[in-house]
């Protein structure tokens, strides 16, 4: 059967600025390669990571593109790779929403009672059907203390969200859904084929910020079946990108969708240089906030889609659970874990998922349900924050939900709900607070560890009065989930400057290549 894959060239930047398919299609003709000429080639970043650069033989005066298209049976990547212009190739892999998980509720209890519930204070909720609502939209919003917020004025005016998703019906929401992107073939934006949910999506963000606007970016409209390909979040993503550079909108994107198994596409979900991990990353730099669900192959209840990656470690794959990216997972608003949510640590990050959000409330439906019903809550407190502070980037904005997130599953950060559950009011009163900085971030060392080996790093003389934030990634993709763990504790050297140090341990049995990064987000 051919494989679906996305093609990288490389090329000089003014011969690839505004390529379309007919170059393309100039580029590779003698190649066994079936071009999609319906598919415009798309701009990428080159990876961080200079040894892969390097490896991709691109030169500071090339610039890459990504095409999409089919390689015949029998037919080697290898023989692409040996063509002058081809960088690389990877998988175009078909993605999903992060629906309600496809067992029957009363067949969710069976698939809980194999896991004990791992929040056992508050105990947890899988029940994601008609009957399993805790609260209205409403509830939800004064829950989250957005109402008070509300009362001072802030309630998300001037700020668009975009909604990559299945598609949002605009008459549902009439006068929010202003633009949007559509992949070819696909309905136009303002409509969403006659499925739920992506307006189920929208209608979160406007629960918490009612004054916000929506662009609907159809991801997911590839397909009767509501499914989508990487090369389309390339496409929808660049639109988006682009549309910011002219009127600085979309302030934020919220992502309900994603990779059930790691054999749907091992070299995305492992890998950090996978094209659309980097343009991800390449949107974050740009200013435009992302949340990504983490997914609904947590081990009490998974979907039925997750096959055998279920629980810590198995559940969060691919960009959803970039260091960079807010990865957000579900409660409702008793304050019960939802034992789907998909559990840490990610295959990209060790601290995964990042807080949660609520889920299972009546809102756009009887029952809005699953991760995917949390990340646009989470977005929409966001719009929140943007609307009360424009100038609020990424790496901020996580810290702040984190601080002020109430614990559920244990004190601080837990594989399960991460810091815990977010508060619109308290993100709201910190940040007024604070004085505001813009982060600084970057990559502080690259490093290689032994398999089953914990070694420490350290960086000294850090000035004390800054508030520094630091992870790790591995940067040698391997199937099978998370390599690594990492902890990080701070000595004071004298009055004025303080150590980190990082404790890095390679739970594989292979060498593991990573970097340290840090972030410093504001001083005292």
């Amino acid at each position: 059967m051919p494989r679906r894959v996305l093609v990288e060239l490389r090329g000089p930047a003014a011969d690839l600025r505004g390529a379309d398919s007919a170059y393309a299609s100039d580029v590779l003709h003698d190649l066994p390669f079936e071009l999609d000429g319906g598919y415009t080639p798309q701009p990428v970043p080159p990876p961080e990571n200079a040894d892969v650069v390097r490896a991709m033989g691109l030169r500071r005066d090339e610039q890459l593109v990504v095409v999409r298209g089919e390689v015949p049976d029998g037919v080697s990547e290898t023989d692409l790779l040996t063509h002058g212009p081809v960088a690389a190739i990877w998988t175009d892999a078909r993605v999903q929403a992060f629906e309600r998980p496809s067992l029957q509720p009363g067949d969710l209890a069976l698939v809980g009672a194999t896991a004990a519930c791992p929040c056992p204070e508050n105990g947890c909720d899988c029940d994601p059907g008609p009957g399993g609502a805790h609260g209205t939209d409403d509830e939800v919003a004064a829950y989250l203390g957005a109402d008070q917020v509300w009362a001072e004025g802030i309630r998300g005016s001037g700020i668009v969200v975009g909604v990559v998703d299945t598609g949002v019906r605009g008459g549902s929401f009439p006068g929010k859904v202003i633009d949007g992107w559509s992949p070819s073939g696909g309905s136009p934006p303002g409509d969403d084929g006659a499925h739920y949910h992506g307006s189920m999506c929208a209608n979160a963000v406007l629960t918490v910020a009612p004054d916000a606007a929506i662009y609907d970016i159809g991801l997911l409209k590839s397909s009767a079946d509501i499914d989508g390909f990487l090369s389309d979040a390339i496409a929808g993503y660049n639109w988006a990108l682009a549309r910011y550079e002219t009127d600085g909108t979309p302030q934020i994107l919220t992502n309900s969708w994603g990779m059930y198994q790691e054999n749907w596409a091992p070299d995305y979900c492992t890998n950090p240089n996978h094209p659309f991990t980097r343009k991800v990353v390449e949107t974050i730099n740009r200013g435009i906030l992302v949340t990504f669900a983490a997914g609904n192959c947590g081990q009490q209840c998974p979907s039925g889609r997750c096959g055998s990656d279920v629980g810590p470690g198995r559940s969060i794959w691919g960009a959803n659970g970039h260091p960079l990216v807010m990865t957000v997972g579900a409660a409702n608003i008793d304050e019960q874990w939802i034992g789907y949510t998909s559990q840490g640590p990610a295959a990209l990050a060790p601290d995964k998922p990042n807080f949660c959000a609520p889920s299972h409330f009546t809102g756009y439906t009887q029952n809005d349900n699953g991760t995917s019903a949390a990340c646009p809550v989470a977005a929409g407190v966001l719009a929140l924050l943007r609307d009360a502070r424009p100038t609020l980037q990424q790496a901020n904005a996580k810290l702040l939900l984190q601080q002020t997130a109430k614990d559920l599953c244990a004190a601080g950060w837990d594989a399960n709900s991460g810091h815990g559950m977010i508060s619109a009011q308290r993100a709201y009163r910190s940040m007024t607070r604070a004085p505001h900085e813009h982060p600084i971030c970057g990559i502080q060392w690259h490093g290689q560890i032994p398999p089953h080996a914990t070694q420490r790093w350290f960086t000294f003389n850090w000035p004390a009065v800054w508030h520094v934030t630091w992870s790790v990634m591995p940067t040698s993709p391997r199937p099978g989930g998370p390599q690594l763990s990492w902890d990080v504790e701070v000595e004071r050297a004298d009055g004025d400057h303080v150590t980190y140090w990082i404790t890095v341990q390679n739970v594989t049995d292979q060498d593991v290549d990573f970097e340290g990064r840090y972030c410093i987000l504001a001083s005292d």
